[in-house]
């Protein structure tokens, strides 16, 4: 048997035994900057996807968490069920004054393990003429598939202009996104507009920053068709230089 027939015959046995190649976990954190203070959190989801990148919808895997440091800590348990859409979560907190990185990797039997890299930041005094900086932009999880179920969240994050995270409260960011696909649960308002002889969607919501600084809006799929590209969302905000982060349908 030659070797194009052989692969062939393998491959038609795997798949009539229902097992799939190169299943992977995508890790996201939000946020993935955090302050050295013995307080901040970020949380970290774990999305089950297949070696093409499309979303596996399944639930009961067991996903364990670990760090290659003790610079932030657990405050949920490391061993997290898959809920049905093939996604599990954990929060992880600062374990004090320690800056540098942590590798969060995420693991799971027949799946080809996640990693994330958390920044520690030491907490400084920031002046308050150096409040102005740069916004950072977080989608959570990153994957999607357009099925009209799935839901995540978009998030903002402050930094001055040297880089330092700004734990402001109660400042409102502005997320808008420029794709029916996927939009605020409760979007301010919706528009369409002629852009180069193009149409463009946007829908746009506000959503004001915890004690941490960050801005956070639920979202969802917005249709059931198939779909698949990519999402810009745009996050802005007074006196910040605004940025934006994809969200990806397989």
């Amino acid at each position: 048997m030659n070797k194009v027939l052989l692969t062939a015959f393998l491959v038609a046995i795997v798949s009539m035994c229902g097992v799939s190649f190169a299943q992977s976990i995508d890790l996201t954190a939000v946020p993935d900057i955090i302050v050295a203070d013995g307080s901040y959190t970020t949380e970290i989801t774990a999305q089950l996807l297949d070696n093409s990148g499309i979303v596996q919808k399944q639930s009961g895997v067991s996903i364990n968490f670990n760090t290659d440091n003790a610079k932030i800590v657990p405050t949920t348990a490391t061993t997290v069920n898959t809920d049905a859409f093939g996604r599990a979560k954990i929060t992880y907190k600062s374990a004090g004054l320690f800056d540098g990185q942590t590798l969060v990797t995420a693991t799971a039997s027949s799946y080809t393990q996640g990693q994330k890299t958390i920044t520690e930041q030491k907490r400084v005094y920031v002046p308050l003429n150096r409040f102005l900086g740069n916004l950072k932009v977080y989608v959570s999880p990153e994957y999607y598939a357009a099925d009209g179920q799935l839901t995540g969240k978009v998030c903002v994050q402050q930094f001055n202009i040297d880089g330092v995270i700004l734990k402001r409260p109660y400042y409102v960011a502005g997320i808008t996104s420029y794709d029916k696909h996927f939009v605020p649960k409760k979007p301010l308002y919706s528009y369409g507009f002629i852009m180069n002889g193009q149409q463009i969607f946007a829908s746009y919501v506000q959503a004001t920053s915890n004690s941490n600084g960050i801005a956070c809006a639920d979202f969802k799929v917005s249709a059931d068709n198939g779909w698949t590209g990519t999402v810009m969302v745009m996050g802005s905000m007074s006196k910040f230089t605004p940025n934006s982060a994809n969200a990806y349908f397989g």
